[in-house]
């Protein structure tokens, strides 16, 4: 294990006993561990929110791309690949915060080799998996309606992910420490209530240069 990687155990691991120190529970410092973390990565999830939001803004210009090149796929790819980029758009910004939890996880994984751990609620030890594998249900269950409120469109490859990933963070978290899975589940809950409010702001106009510039691209 490299130097920095260990760096950052370490620095999980400090997270998770200070945490622990302030709220005298193995299951509630592993809950506020996690609301710490999302509270450090608001900005960037904010940033991609927003991104998507413009996504759902264009789509009835993304619309009368596909419907004027219906039958030139390659050349309505390349004008909606356009107009995103001038807008500043990211197809995959609803995957972004999931995927740059998984390091998090993984550090969450070798802490938990070291971090004494107690019992919480239902489960004897966070430390061991989820008996009554109702964290990792959970895992799986919430990990779809954080993907689906985040999506405004739902691409073809965004179905995909939108079944492949509850799955396999329900398949994990099945034989995980259920430590891990009780902060997925908690990143999850974060993650669903803040779309929800986010969802309520009016989304940002599309750039005024954005049609324009497509139309002189594809002409």
């Amino acid at each position: 294990m490299s130097q920095l990687w260990q760096w950052f155990v370490d620095l999980i691991e400090a997270g998770l006993e200070l945490s622990r120190s302030a709220t005298g529970s193995a299951g509630l410092s592993i809950i506020l561990f996690t609301v710490l973390v999302r509270l450090v990565l608001l900005p960037l999830t904010f940033s991609q929110t927003r991104s998507m939001q413009r996504m759902q803004a264009l789509q009835p210009e993304v619309e009368r791309i596909q419907k004027k090149y219906k039958n030139n796929p390659q050349k309505a790819n390349e004008a909606i690949m356009q107009l995103w980029r001038e807008n500043n758009v990211n197809p995959a910004a609803g995957c972004l915060p999931l995927l740059i939890q998984f390091p998090i996880l993984y550090a969450l994984f070798i802490a938990f080799r070291d971090f004494s751990i107690g019992s919480f609620l239902w489960i004897p030890d966070l430390g061991k998996p989820d008996p009554w594998f109702v964290l990792p249900v959970l895992a799986g269950v919430t990990t779809y309606f954080q993907m689906k409120t985040s999506m405004t469109t739902v691409q073809p490859q965004q179905r995909t992910m939108l079944v492949l990933m509850p799955a396999m963070l329900t398949f994990f978290a099945w034989s995980f420490p259920a430590g891990l899975a009780l902060y997925w589940v908690t990143s999850n809950i974060f993650s669903i209530v803040q779309q929800v409010l986010m969802n309520r702001r009016p989304a940002p106009a599309p750039a005024g240069k954005g049609k324009a510039g497509h139309e002189r691209g594809v002409s």
